[in-house]
């Protein structure tokens, strides 16, 4: 990477979640200068808050992280799921747009997913089926529309190391039930926060050679390579951890059908994201298959989770 990337002040919104904590933690930063204000310091659904910290700080990218991402929740608090997906996005791009400051968002792929089959690309028309997914989608449209500079990475069923998510909840149940039920039918893309990390200073260097993108909506996927379900995944956990473990675990995993789950929010049956994994490889941005990647996260974090359930006895 060249000299002028490595001296980038950025800006990490939404750094306590998964991403931002593993992005925190990492130790080659490619010399970027990372911020990580606490919400309190910047409060992205306020544009005063928004105002007075690019005004005080000379910043060249921001990162947005920051999501409302309780997807049964934000059926019960639409207000504040909107203020954060959506008018807190558009605040920020808009400000930072009167700076000259790009903005890379963060989405979801539950922008799509009404009466919706196969694998979406980046540029297909949105559908959310759920109250988190509009906010979603409106945000990513303010965002591109603010500033021409902006771009939208979208993600799909975040995991990893930190915060609370499928991995470690499904390792915790396998440890302490005897069976578990984990929905079968719904085709899935992964997303490990540790993948993201790891090519933040490729995916920067990408963008700036590449104003356009794949397309003219400057949208495009990421995920790990390959597609899944929520069953295969909670299979390769329990498989991974016999291995680490040396024996077997007596916990049954049994699949059942996403109508069989009762919850507030609906989910799409098939949420799969394309990706051009191709291009991102010529320009240094490798990304490992979902079960590779699923399998490291559970070698990381079975120790804490054996610590936990230890300490609550």
């Amino acid at each position: 990477m060249g000299d002028l990337i490595k001296m980038l002040n950025i800006l990490v919104t939404g750094g306590s979640g998964q991403i931002g904590s593993n992005l925190r933690s990492e130790k080659k930063r490619g010399g970027y200068n990372y911020l990580f204000p606490s919400s309190s310091k910047l409060d992205i659904t306020k544009k005063s808050s928004i105002a007075s910290f690019l005004n005080s700080n000379k910043l060249d990218i921001i990162l947005n992280f920051a999501a409302y991402t309780d997807v049964d929740n934000a059926e019960l608090e639409k207000k504040r799921a909107n203020e954060v997906n959506n008018i807190g996005a558009s605040n920020l791009s808009n400000l930072a747009n009167k700076k000259k400051i790009e903005v890379i968002h963060f989405s979801t792929d539950y922008v799509f997913g009404k009466n919706q089959v196969g694998i979406h690309k980046s540029t297909d028309k949105h559908s959310p089926i759920n109250f988190y997914g509009k906010t979603k989608s409106l945000g990513e449209k303010s965002v591109l529309m603010n500033s021409d500079l902006n771009t939208v990475i979208r993600l799909a069923s975040v995991c990893g190391e930190y915060g609370n998510n499928f991995i470690k909840t499904i390792l915790r149940l396998i440890l302490t039930k005897n069976n578990i039920q984990v929905i079968s039918d719904q085709k899935i893309s992964i997303t490990n926060s540790k993948d993201i990390v790891t090519n933040i200073p490729y995916l920067i260097e990408f963008i700036s050679k590449n104003n356009k993108l794949f397309n003219k909506k400057r949208v495009f996927n990421f995920t790990n390579k390959g597609y899944t379900s929520w069953f295969l995944v909670a299979k390769i956990i329990k498989k991974e951890t016999e291995e680490i473990l040396n024996k077997k675990i007596s916990c049954k995993i049994i699949p059942i059908k996403s109508n069989q789950w009762i919850s507030l929010a609906k989910r799409p049956l098939d949420s799969r994201l394309k990706v051009e994994f191709n291009r991102f490889e010529k320009n240094n941005i490798i990304i490992r298959r979902w079960d590779d990647s699923i399998k490291d996260t559970v070698k990381n974090l079975l120790p804490i989770v054996l610590k936990e359930l230890k300490d609550e006895k």
